[in-house]
């Protein structure tokens, strides 16, 4: 696995839903997509961590216009400029079962921020970004 530092140019605005488990993630994003009428236009992102103990999984995605997040009544978060530990992974879609042990190699690389969180970059059908907070 490669793993380089990726430097977040700009803060990302983002509205989202919550997944409460690993499994409702994929259920989460189509309930996303639907909602804001479909991601073509859109970055779209997974956002995941521990909150005391407890796993969170935001699906998020970028607003068309300044107030979708409020016309759809979702809730926003920013993802932060700064750097970052990332590696890419290819053919995430069929590869989507590797994706928990890649960051877990991410979070134990030593310049990874401990406790921070994980980005998931949708940057294509074909590739997704992730990335740890780098300290």
């Amino acid at each position: 696995m490669e793993v380089h530092v990726y430097n977040l140019p700009d803060d990302i605005e983002c509205f989202y839903l919550s997944a409460c488990t690993q499994p409702g993630i994929p259920a989460t994003f189509a309930k996303l997509e639907q909602l804001c009428g479909g991601f073509t236009g859109r970055r779209v992102f997974g956002i995941s961590g521990c909150n005391n103990g407890e796993f969170y999984y935001y699906a998020c995605a970028t607003p068309m216009f300044e107030k979708e997040p409020m016309v759809l009544n979702l809730p926003t978060l920013v993802i932060t400029q700064s750097r970052y530990l990332c590696t890419t992974l290819s053919n995430w879609q069929v590869n989507v079962k590797y994706i928990p042990k890649i960051i877990d190699r991410l979070f134990e690389h030593p310049q990874a921020l401990k406790g921070g969180v994980c980005v998931e970059d949708y940057c294509s059908d074909m590739d997704m970004r992730i990335l740890v907070e780098h300290i």
